[in-house]
């Protein structure tokens, strides 16, 4: 039975999708097995996390594992070249099925995984990072602008999809459409008591927020008179029931009454 272009499409980029997730995480444990490889070899390197910085390559550091006794040196150096091999087949995978892709030249979309993430024809648009973060929509392969539409929403991106009207580039996602549906529907089928019970609840956390509020404010205003140094004198204030002594036994506090005296 002979498959249709979209059924090809979804099948190719179907696999191809769990091929570039696997490559993804592979590619995760390889950053890490080459930090392992550089530290055992001797090479500590400069700066902290992803900005460390090492003097030797990674052909040096696996040489100096290879001629020294190293047990810890060795396991990391086999599970990376196990983790390499494994990659290497997979990249071979990957090829064969982007060359089926180019025979073909069937549309894909990507979605952009943010709160208003738009869909791509690729991904490498000039709209977007590379930090940025794709979500491949499979099922799309093969399919037209209009069936995007219908199925995601009204956020193609007009970089991606010139063609596009502009109603298709600037509404709302399908997603998002359907939260708000669904908190309409629940806000419709609560009873009365239901609500009347959000009410109250809504009230006491504005209360809350509010007494909160006032609580730091009085807060600040009492930290504000506390201990304010200025030209070799301080200032003191103080809430005490009773008179204090600071300093020489001479000099005492009274309720509410700022003093100042020299330092020196």
């Amino acid at each position: 039975m002979t498959k249709t272009l979209h059924e090809l499409a979804v099948e190719t980029d179907t696999a191809l999708e769990q091929i570039y997730h696997k490559l993804g995480k592979i590619a995760d444990s390889l950053e890490s097995l080459e930090r392992s490889l550089h530290e055992n070899a001797g090479d500590r390197g400069e700066g902290y996390g992803r900005d460390k910085r090492f003097k030797k390559s990674l052909e040096e550091c696996i040489a100096t594992i290879e001629a020294e006794d190293s047990y810890f040196g060795k396991q990391s150096l086999e599970s990376y070249r196990k983790l390499e091999a494994k990659r290497l087949a997979l990249v071979a995978e990957q090829d064969a099925l982007e060359a089926i892709w180019r025979e073909h030249r069937w549309s894909r979309f990507f979605l952009v995984l943010n709160s208003n993430g738009h869909i791509h024809s690729s991904l490498s648009c000039s709209t977007c990072y590379w930090t940025t973060r794709y979500g491949w929509l499979p099922r799309l392969s093969g399919l037209t602008e209009a069936d995007a539409v219908a199925q995601e929403g009204e956020i193609l991106c007009s970089i991606c999809f010139p063609s596009a009207p502009v109603s298709w580039t600037n509404g709302e996602s399908r997603r998002d459409k359907d939260a708000k549906a669904k908190r309409e529907a629940e806000k419709q089928n609560d009873s009365p008591r239901k609500q009347k019970s959000r009410y109250r609840l809504t009230v006491r956390s504005l209360r809350f927020e509010a007494n909160t509020t006032k609580s730091s404010r009085r807060y600040e205003r009492r930290k504000s008179g506390w201990l304010k140094p200025s030209l070799g004198w301080r200032s003191v204030r103080t809430k005490a029931k009773r008179p204090t002594r600071l300093g020489s036994p001479s000099l005492t506090v009274s309720p509410m009454r700022t003093l100042n005296w020299c330092l020196t």
